[in-house]
């Protein structure tokens, strides 16, 4: 069993390597805008030199993998042109809200005291409740 491990530990590494390579390679191919020419020496880089070569690869792209992109837009990424244009609206909008939500409020506490105010409010005539 002595005689063995050492083909193990060379099988190890092997497998290793193969898969930083091929992590590399893939790391690479989902780049779209890196030239043919530049994305064939860094191919070949990853599988001459396999682990150093594709750690290379690997961290030249770590920030573009990091930005997915979403399939939605959030705020932050809005143009400000849009911003500018749209934010005169969404403030008439948001103030119509409020106007609206004020009006109900003033309206319910209306109807609840014109309510109450005029006569028994239903409570009985004779005092007894």
């Amino acid at each position: 069993m002595r005689g063995h491990w050492p083909t193990i530990y060379f099988a190890a590494m092997a497998v290793v390597a193969f898969g930083f390579s091929c992590w590399g390679t893939r790391v690479l191919l989902r780049q779209p805008d890196v030239p043919s020419v530049q994305r064939r020496w860094q191919l070949v880089l990853t599988w001459v030199v396999p682990v150093v070569g594709a750690l290379l690869v690997i961290e030249m792209y770590r920030s573009s993998r990091r930005r997915i992109p979403s399939r939605f837009v959030t705020a932050d990424e809005i143009h400000p042109m849009i911003n500018q244009a749209l934010q005169p609206l969404a403030d008439r909008a948001t103030k119509a809200a409020e106007g609206f939500i004020a009006q109900e409020a003033f309206d319910a506490a209306v109807e609840h005291f014109t309510d109450h105010a005029g006569g028994d409010g239903g409570h009985g005539g004779d005092g007894s409740n």
